[in-house]
This record gives C-alpha cells, structure tokens and sequence, in this order.
C-alpha cells in the first residue's frame, strides 16, 4: 500500500499548528509529521512507529471532531476534517483503531 498523506493540524507538546500546515504521512511502519513551510520544513520529521501507538480514538472538539493518537510516553491531537477517511486509513494499516466517540 502506498504512503497515505493528508494535510493536518496538530497539538503535540508545544507545537500547535492549524490546517494545513503539517502534513501527516501514515504507512504500515511509522507515522511522519512534518511542517510544510517556512522554517518548520528544517526541522522533523517527528515519526511514531506503528508498535508505540497504543490507541487512536476520537473526542468532541470546539468545532469539530479531534483524532487523539496515544503511545508510549506520548500523546498528539490531529485536525483532520472530516476525521473518518484517517481513522479508517490507520485501521486498514494496522493501527489500534476505536470508533467510539469519546468524552
């Protein structure tokens, strides 16, 4: 299966960036975010292996729904609008999907 990319927004530490600023690169291996401009292109990639991802899930933001990717010693917020198509991606690649909505 080929490279998924998509165009995110992203909460991870200190870094909060709107869409569609980071793009999201999913495979079966690892997930690679990275910064499409400016000064942020130099600095990343930040890749997650597949085997440190322990849940991805769902929960209500302000506007919209928000995907959280949580893993060993991390937790990262993506903006993907609409969330679906990313969620079900990461499934069929082997990612620990949960669909229900949480609170």
């Amino acid at each position: 299966m080929k490279p998924y990319r998509i165009n995110v927004g992203i909460e991870y530490r200190t870094i909060r960036a709107t869409t569609p600023l980071v793009e999201l690169t999913a495979t079966e291996e690892d997930l690679n975010f990275r910064f499409r401009f400016g000064l942020g292109r130099i600095f990343g990639p930040w890749p997650f292996r597949r085997e440190q991802v322990i849940e991805v899930f769902t929960t209500r933001g302000l506007f919209s729904k928000r995907i959280h990717i949580r893993g060993g010693g991390f937790e990262l917020f993506v903006f993907a609008v609409p969330p679906e198509p990313l969620l079900l991606t990461l499934e069929e690649l082997g990612y620990p999907v949960d669909w229900i909505l949480r609170r």
